[in-house]
């Protein structure tokens, strides 16, 4: 099946390139420079006129200010600020949702939408080269699950009305929570075979080896219904997405940073576009030194959104943003990498989850997993998700190829880590755990 579809993505690429460029010339020709969003959040918003209030000092107006002076906004210093003081004092009576990001560093961002911009996401829903997919698998079965969190984020209504537009007949079990335990979303599955969910790896992991061991029965006929997994709020390496594309026999679409933003573009080369009403920055770590391409942390200026302007926003994932020549017509991709407060150093090296995430999933599906990074030694714990003969010894070279140091491989049941038969209880961040003396990491306050 994952074959097949695969070629539907591929048969109408030209249409779908010419496209492309159709709609984002249309989201350039809309958008602000990024000088005038900045003036414009500055002239309308409380939060901007006391971030720049200093530099107002210094040169004569606003206008004179060069754009990479303008200092980067952290969530810490959102923080301080009441949700009102970044809305635009020009749609204040226009915004008809408010929403927040997780906060699972202390410092939750606050975010309002107007109707254009909430429903926006689905005009940019249709830019990925997988509308065509999912097209076609509307025609065959289009019973679909939602099961991303609720609560304050953004991202399950967001996902939830992308599929109600398509058509899909859609049901709403959120993350793994008291009202949707695994339990009740694996009798779900069994009943009601869903062509496509919406949902975190973890959650989704979880979902179907509660099904496999409560419902047996309806087991296979639920992976053979199943075509599409759509994912957000949770890194995921290209290697680990093909494991589970690969184990069940599907597409998955994984999205970036949908709950500031629909912010990428999750495509069939394998990398994540960048949207053209975005200028993307990566920053030195000491936040000094800036260029639109290459490694570091990652901020953003949304030019296009008025109600809550983001200029030069800390997001600030470690990523690599890079020019692209893909044949759907994008030129600009992101990888991220992780938190930049969960990366760690290495022989000079900063690495996030995913690059460990590379190694260890690289012929294997493995369920949770911890890397526990010592003074001397690197420890590896993974949950045998699959049941697969596994050359333990492969992996364990492969890392100490990498990294350079000893490696201990301890392969333990699904469930030891993280039972997956319970809500969760957390989101799933910490799994890269830097014990040694010289750590910088920032353990984050799980929301």
């Amino acid at each position: 099946m994952i074959n097949n579809n695969k070629k539907i993505i591929n048969r109408e690429y030209k249409n779908k390139r010419n496209k492309n460029k159709f709609i984002s010339g249309l989201l350039k020709f809309v958008s602000f420079k990024k000088e005038k969003m900045a003036k414009y959040a500055y002239e309308n918003t409380s939060f901007y006129k006391t971030a720049y209030k200093d530099l107002l000092k210094v040169y004569k107006n606003f206008k004179s200010i060069p754009f990479d002076e303008l200092p980067p906004v952290k969530k810490e210093t959102i923080n301080k600020f009441l949700p009102f003081d970044l809305l635009s004092e020009k749609l204040k009576n226009k915004v008809f949702k408010y929403a927040e990001t997780t906060g699972s560093t202390g410092s939750p961002t606050p975010s309002f939408f107007t109707k254009k911009e909430f429903y926006g996401s689905v005009v940019l829903s249709k830019i990925t080269p997988y509308s065509t997919l999912i097209g076609e698998v509307l025609k065959q079965n289009r019973r679909a699950v939602c099961g991303l969190a609720c609560g304050f984020t953004i991202a399950n209504a967001s996902f939830h009305q992308i599929l109600d537009h398509f058509g899909f007949l859609t049901i709403n079990v959120d993350a793994r929570t008291t009202i949707s335990p695994p339990h009740r979303v694996a009798r779900l599955l069994s009943r009601f075979k869903p062509s496509v969910i919406a949902a975190s790896e973890t959650d989704f992991l979880s979902w179907m080896k509660v099904l496999k061991e409560r419902y047996p029965e309806s087991y296979d006929d639920v992976v053979d219904n199943l075509q599409v997994l759509i994912s957000t709020a949770e890194l995921c390496s290209k290697a680990r997405s093909s494991q589970i594309e690969k184990y069940f026999n599907i597409v998955h679409i994984d999205n970036y940073a949908c709950v500031e933003g629909y912010f990428s573009v999750a495509c069939p080369c394998g990398e994540k576009h960048v949207l053209p009403i975005y200028h993307t920055e990566v920053l030195s770590e000491d936040l000094k030194t800036t260029n639109e391409y290459g490694t570091g942390r990652f901020a953003f200026t949304n030019l296009l959104r008025k109600s809550t302007p983001f200029v030069r926003y800390m997001l600030d994932d470690l990523v690599t943003i890079y020019p692209t020549n893909c044949k759907y017509g994008f030129t600009k991709s992101i990888l991220p990498h992780d938190r930049y407060e969960l990366t760690v150093k290495i022989n000079d090296k900063r690495y996030g989850t995913r690059h460990f995430e590379e190694i260890l999933f690289k012929n294997y599906l493995f369920g949770e997993y911890q890397i526990i990074l010592n003074n001397d030694s690197l420890d590896i714990i993974a949950e045998d998700y699959a049941n697969e003969i596994l050359l333990e010894n492969e992996i364990i070279k492969n890392f100490e190829s990498e990294f350079k140091m000893p490696v201990n491989l301890k392969i333990v049941e699904s469930g030891t880590i993280r039972n997956y038969n319970e809500i969760r209880q957390s989101k799933p961040l910490f799994r890269l755990i830097d014990k040694r003396v010289m750590s910088t990491q920032k353990i984050p306050q799980y929301v």
